[in-house]
């Protein structure tokens, strides 16, 4: 079972990760929210015990990547996706990104989900 925060404002955007995850392979709790600040609520809350952070870039309050910087400082082990629909951010450096993913994609950042769980059983 591996444990998913997705932090992203985009109501419909959440619905759709959540809808290609319950047709993977995956055996997975998602927590949703839309925003930074409850986003590290919640990665608190559960006494940081996720296995991946989902973190769109473009969000109110503080942009993802910065927010996975802090995640990273509580977390040096989780795995921090970035997500967007602006692929012109996939050529940027993020040091504490481990994967960005395309918006238009999202079929590849389940597919990374599946491989990567595989792998590290």
């Amino acid at each position: 079972m591996i444990n998913i925060l997705i932090v992203e404002d985009n109501v419909g955007f959440r619905h759709l990760i959540r809808e290609l995850l319950q047709e993977s392979n995956l055996k997975f709790n998602l927590v949703e929210v839309d925003n930074p600040i409850e986003g590290l609520t919640q990665f608190t809350k559960y006494k940081y015990n996720f296995d991946f952070i989902i973190s769109d870039f473009f969000l109110p309050i503080q942009n993802g990547n910065d927010f996975l910087e802090v995640v990273k400082s509580h977390k040096k082990t989780i795995r921090c996706l970035l997500i967007s629909a602006d692929d012109s951010l996939q050529s940027k450096n993020y040091p504490y990104v481990d994967h960005f993913f395309s918006k238009s994609d999202v079929a590849s950042l389940v597919r990374y989900l599946e491989t990567y769980t595989f792998i590290s059983l």
